[in-house]
């Protein structure tokens, strides 16, 4: 018997929110200017000293923000900061913070109707979090039911598969004392009494806590995100808006991004519309969305990327399918493949 296949949560799976962005989209909801000292008791909690000060130094840098005796934003700040809150303008920023980076932080695109639906209650942002950090499949990662129930599957599988076989299984309707037990053992062992407790601890584990409830989940959450953007695979003043990147930068921070999206009910790939959007919230040399496509274009042909036709129009909304839509010759294509493609 090996138990080398366990699931193992790993925060490094989370995707990466840059501090500038959460800056600008808190500057974005303020009444401006404002001093570093309100920036600092604004975002206590969220962001470190060092963080604010590095997204203040990103953002000057960038022309986004104008620093005298107060901080304003310029104008090319105010489009940003719009294009980062997105769908989001007129809500409040503690509901931003909660929902919209939450979302963000799971690889998720906050500006999707479904996935807003589907993620908006608690107990689904937290099923999230745990499929993402044990690398769960993502179809029903908005699901705690299904979430626990494929974690104790794989449990089972990776330590008596010659007895339990190697699925597919059954759903797991009504979890009761030997889930939890599982459940409190990928927790670290903790003694657990409930199935919620046992929720609890494993959303806990899952970022690294010892234990956590919905607001420091969502605070941890969004800390592991900025973290995870604060060593990017190059450095932010390396790219800049218009400039080209390296031979192969572009298409290998391209497959970075895809792999943390998901186009439901389509697996294994992803729509280009959320791709861009998705990239450009990290990347400063997203440019506009015909260029955008054209560089896809031109490193699938250098074969850095796969891309991908989308065969059934009609499961795809059509806001997405229309901004999706590039042209390849005498095709089209929609999706963007990551290495677990599969047929929808």
């Amino acid at each position: 018997m090996t138990l080398e296949n366990l699931p193992r949560p790993d925060v490094s799976r989370f995707s990466p929110v840059p501090s500038d962005a959460v800056m600008i989209a808190y500057l974005a909801r303020r009444k401006l200017p404002i001093t570093t000292g309100q920036i600092s008791r604004g975002l206590k909690g969220w962001l470190t000293e060092g963080e604010i000060k590095g997204a203040l130094e990103v953002l000057v840098g960038d022309g986004h923000v104008r620093v005298g005796e107060k901080i304003e934003l310029t104008q090319s700040g105010k489009d940003k900061g719009k294009r980062i809150i997105g769908v989001d303008a007129e809500e409040e920023w503690e509901k931003i913070l909660s929902r919209r980076f939450v979302l963000l932080a799971l690889g998720l695109d906050p500006d999707d109707g479904d996935v807003r639906r589907r993620f908006a209650r608690w107990d689904a942002q937290q099923a999230a979090v745990i499929a993402v950090s044990f690398a769960l499949p993502r179809k029903e990662m908005a699901s705690t039911k299904a979430v626990c129930g494929e974690l104790v599957w794989q449990t089972l599988k990776a330590g008596l598969s010659e007895v339990v076989g190697r699925g597919p299984f059954p759903a797991i309707d009504k979890p009761a004392a030997v889930e939890r037990v599982i459940l409190g053992g990928l927790a670290g062992g903790r003694p657990v009494r409930t199935i919620p407790q046992a929720i609890s601890a494993v959303a806990a584990v899952a970022v690294g806590m010892k234990e956590c409830n919905a607001d420091s989940l969502r605070q941890r959450l969004i800390e592991l995100a900025v973290q995870r953007a604060a060593t990017p695979p190059t450095p932010h003043t390396m790219i800049k808006e218009g400039q080209a990147t390296a031979k192969g930068q572009f298409a290998t921070l391209v497959k970075q991004v895809a792999e943390q999206l998901t186009t439901p009910p389509f697996q294994g790939r992803v729509a280009i519309a959320q791709l861009y959007d998705a990239y450009g919230r990290i990347y400063p040399d997203a440019g506009s969305l015909m260029s955008f496509k054209a560089r896809l274009i031109e490193a699938a042909k250098k074969h850095e990327i796969l891309l991908g036709r989308l065969d059934l129009p009609e499961r795809m909304d059509k806001d997405l399918r229309v901004r999706s839509e590039t042209p390849w010759d005498t095709e089209y294509v929609h999706f963007v493949l990551t290495t677990s493609r599969q047929a929808p």
